[in-house]
């Protein structure tokens, strides 16, 4: 299952993100947080991801990770 994608700013960038609940084996459940940070000369993808019983405790820091790429130009 994946969340709309949202449009926002990182760092001063334009920036993309969505969410996606998955299940590998049938055992294992993850959710990942993926932003797209859009620089002059490239892209930068983050991606974050936490146990699905524990994600909307960590969601704040999966979402803040975009937050501390340094260097996008």
């Amino acid at each position: 299952m994946f969340t709309e994608v949202t449009q926002l700013q990182v760092s001063g960038h334009n920036a993309a993100r969505y969410t996606a609940n998955v299940t590998y084996n049938n055992v294992i459940k993850l959710t990942y947080v993926t932003t797209f940070i859009e620089g002059r000369d490239l892209v930068v993808i983050v991606y974050a991801w936490a146990g699905t019983t524990n994600t909307q405790q960590q969601m704040t820091l999966l979402e803040g990770l975009a937050d501390t790429v340094l260097g996008i130009s």
